[in-house]
């Protein structure tokens, strides 16, 4: 059985979404792992977007975590609302964010 690992998105104004997306591809990477992707899904829509990468995509819901077909991104929205956090710029808002997410991962953890 592959663990699940909780995939946090980083800046939301970097290139960590682009990262992920792209990682959310490779089918190396799903044969090691079921990853959770931690954020926003308008950050991870905009990443999926810049890396050019289309898959499906389901809210978490651990009781059903094996039903969910394995092309399927699988994404842990803890409710941020939409925020204008223009890519390539430093700012407040980006970071507390970011930081936002990486808590709400640690506290699945």
């Amino acid at each position: 059985m592959r663990p699940t690992i909780a995939w946090v998105l980083g800046d939301p104004a970097g290139i960590g979404p682009e990262i992920v997306a792209k990682s959310l591809a490779s089918p190396d990477m799903r044969r090691v792992c079921r990853p959770v992707v931690v954020g926003p899904t308008w950050v991870l829509d905009r990443g999926l977007s810049v890396a050019r990468v289309e898959r499906p995509r389901i809210a978490w819901n651990p009781s059903a975590i094996d039903e969910v077909p394995e092309d399927t991104i699988i994404a842990l929205d803890g409710g941020w609302a939409f925020q204008e956090v223009p890519p390539g710029t430093l700012s407040a808002a980006a970071g507390k964010l970011s930081l936002h997410m990486l808590k709400f991962a640690v506290t699945l953890a």
